[in-house]
């Protein structure tokens, strides 16, 4: 009885709302939320309700635990990434791991005002602990009665913790009763408690007890530095700065699983030194493809370069390019990189379809430097050229970077995940990549945008 762990596709809907009822069928609010029990309405109504909303919040993840001996899906988890600061905490997209209510049609056979009442409690509490902040939610955990305690609920929260640890994110859930001791086990911490009053069905003086818990931030953000801006901008003309380009490379690279899946050499704890075959690469290219920009920051206070960029201008025509060489690398993993690279190119021609455009190829800061406004920089002096220019821009983006690119105009346009396991990588690790295409924006004679 193997389990597998993979995202969910649009497919999997109804064997998800099966695991659902199931899961929460001998839940203590059952009988007190739907009196008559899951009612094929019930059910109907949620198989509906989910069509409807399916792929319309691109900020949900949902990952689904298969028996890979039957193929049947045994457990899913929803996860909601809140990458940026809010002005209104309300306006996050769920509440608890319970039946949503509607913004159109009550569901049937539904105690309504009750669900009204639990759900309110669950989301002030969580707008209490972390409105407004940037954090992984886990929504909502389920596994069929008869899978519990295999290792299911493992393999779901080791993915989490990897995405949380990924995007540098604390991550929160409310945890029932038999869910908190799982969560504890695996790193969440208890920061407060809900009580629901459940004596309308369990006797006076009875209480329903959730856990509010959080999984703390891997690498705490150190508030921003006093000291003036000491960054500056310049192009890379020489191929004496690429050793310090490879070895940033590798340094930011190294906490991506995916990366890690195709350079498996990024997986080190530390580096004596720059990669070699990134160096070389990086000067073949400077030397022979004249569509690319090699962009650097320096730090004049220590003189150390700190971030570089890698921008393709492919003025004429964009079809069938390559922002890499040929060049065979010792130190890559040949199949994961065909695949990946496979998957980048073919999304982003079928955007494209021929049209010229720009590649914004690689961003890289040191750690210590994120946070700083100094990608955005990189990324502006393309972005200025190419709104002068009337040319789109794409970029294959990281769940990390995604957020900004959004705010710099970027839209996704396609996705895919990497099954890190299949290629070598970390089990239960699958590591998204969106492809997105920028249109060109009017500028004012300033170069802000218009």
């Amino acid at each position: 009885m193997p389990l597998r762990l993979r995202p969910a596709v649009r497919s999997d809907i109804e064997a998800m709302t099966t695991v659902f009822y199931a899961a929460f069928e001998r839940d203590g609010l059952t009988p007190i939320l739907f009196p008559r029990g899951y009612t094929p309405a019930v059910i109907a109504y949620a198989l509906d309700d989910r069509r409807t909303k399916w792929g319309k919040n691109p900020n949900c993840r949902r990952m689904l635990v298969e028996d890979t001996d039957t193929g049947q899906v045994i457990g899913y988890s929803e996860w909601f990434v809140h990458s940026e600061k809010k002005q209104d905490p309300k306006r996050d997209e769920k509440t608890p791991a319970l039946p949503q209510q509607p913004t159109s049609s009550p569901p049937p056979d539904c105690n309504l005002e009750k669900l009204a009442e639990v759900m309110e409690c669950h989301t002030s509490q969580r707008q209490k602990i972390v409105g407004g902040k940037p954090y992984l939610f886990l929504s909502m955990m389920v596994t069929l009665p008869s899978y519990q305690r295999r290792g299911a609920a493992s393999l779901s929260l080791t993915w989490g913790k990897q995405l949380a640890a990924t995007l540098n994110l604390p991550s929160f859930l409310t945890a029932s009763p038999d869910g908190e001791p799982v969560y504890r086990r695996n790193g969440w911490q208890e920061v407060d408690r809900i009580h629901l009053d459940v004596s309308s069905h369990y006797g006076p003086g009875q209480t329903r007890t959730h856990a509010c818990m959080i999984l703390p931030t891997p690498f705490p953000v150190l508030p921003p530095s006093p000291i003036p801006d000491t960054i500056t901008i310049a192009p890379i003309t020489s191929a004496a700065d690429m050793p310090r380009a490879a070895e940033i490379t590798d340094i930011a690279f190294h906490p991506d699983p995916n990366m890690n899946v195709l350079f498996p050499i990024l997986a080190t704890t530390k580096y004596s030194a720059p990669t070699p075959t990134m160096t070389d690469e990086y000067i073949h290219l400077l030397h022979t493809d004249p569509s690319i920009r090699y962009l650097k920051a320096t730090d004049t206070f220590t003189g150390e370069m700190v971030a570089a960029a890698k921008w393709n201008f492919w003025h004429d025509n964009g079809a069938n390019r390559s922002p890499w060489s040929d060049h065979p690398n010792p130190l890559a993993n040949d199949a994961a990189v065909a695949w990946f690279f496979g998957e980048t190119g073919k999304n982003r021609e079928a955007c494209m379809q021929g049209r010229p455009h720009f590649y914004m190829s690689m961003l890289m800061v040191l750690p210590d430097y994120q946070g700083r406004g100094i990608g955005k920089r990189l990324l502006e002096w393309g972005l200025e050229q190419a709104d002068e220019m009337g040319m789109e821009v794409w970029i294959d983006a990281t769940d990390v970077g995604l957020p900004l690119y959004k705010k710099l105009g970027w839209e996704p346009v396609a996705e895919f995940w990497t099954d890190c396991e299949k290629w070598g990588g970390t089990k239960g690790v699958f590591d998204r990549t969106t492809g997105c295409n920028r249109k060109p924006q009017a500028r004012s004679n300033g170069g802000e945008k218009a």
